[in-house]
């Protein structure tokens, strides 16, 4: 089974997160505009559209 994963030392808070964006199963999200985005496992199939869609390299895919 293949989720998307968060690296958080790499999230920058972006306020208009494209990664969020990106996620059409909507399986990010936020909290609080000052937290990270984290991913509901039960959503994610690992299309990685979120991995492509942040430039800062906080998403992953990986097989768990």
């Amino acid at each position: 089974m293949i989720k998307a994963t968060v690296k958080f030392d790499n999230c920058k808070y972006c306020k208009k997160c494209l990664a969020l964006k990106a996620c059409s199963t909507k399986a990010l999200f936020r909290l609080d505009e000052d937290e990270p985005v984290a991913v509901d496992t039960n959503l994610c199939y690992g299309c990685a559209k979120c991995v492509a869609a942040c430039p800062y390299d906080t998403m992953a895919v990986k097989e768990f």
